[in-house]
């Protein structure tokens, strides 16, 4: 049988008819979006926590961001390992609540080891929790339009990504403000 094209269109009417894949989209949003937060508040917590500036700053800016990024690879590892097709609601919760959590203490507690650490759990959490969205929207979606929704849950994370980016860039004293966000942030991602 001949395949038929299915459109961003189909997409979203199948999207807007099924809650649950709505929710998906909506934590996935809310994951990358966090993920921006978070990225962008590595500077001022930098710089307001430890007293940095300029190439002092941006050193442990880059180690800090370092720790995020080798977190994200280990929760690459540790999808890997607990197979999340089975338990990906409970895997998911459990992985908000952490990230949610080390945003929280990195953002409140001016200590080294805290932000290297948190800061390498929150990655380790959130690339845990995206796999997880993507694998239950995989699951989720009939295979006519799993690409198509696909298409349209990263289109969607891309477009709100680049608006808090953007936003953040226009914050009055971003770098102190930044961290007010954070605080809010944590729990927000506990709470889901």
């Amino acid at each position: 049988s001949e395949r038929t094209a299915v459109s961003l269109w189909d997409a979203l009417k199948y999207v807007i008819s099924h809650k649950k894949v709505i929710w998906l989209i909506v934590i996935d949003v809310l994951v990358w979006g966090a993920a921006a937060t978070m990225y962008s508040g590595v500077i001022g917590l930098c710089k307001v926590h430890y007293d940095l500036t300029g190439e002092a700053l941006m050193k442990e800016f880059t180690q800090v961001s370092a720790a995020l990024g080798v977190g994200m690879l280990a929760g690459a590892v540790v999808i890997g390992l607990i197979r999340t097709r089975q338990q990906a609601p409970l895997v998911m919760g459990v992985a908000l609540a952490l990230a949610g959590l080390n945003v929280l203490l990195v953002s409140v507690l001016p200590i080294k080891s805290v932000t290297y650490f948190g800061a390498f759990l929150v990655g380790v959490a959130g690339n845990v929790a995206i796999v997880s969205v993507i694998s239950l929207l995989q699951s989720i979606a009939p295979n006519a339009v799993r690409g198509s929704v696909m298409g349209l849950a990263a289109m969607t994370t891309t477009v709100v990504s680049v608006a808090i980016y953007g936003a953040i860039w226009h914050l009055d004293n971003a770098d102190t403000t930044i961290i007010y966000v954070l605080y809010g942030l944590g729990p927000q991602l506990m709470n889901v």
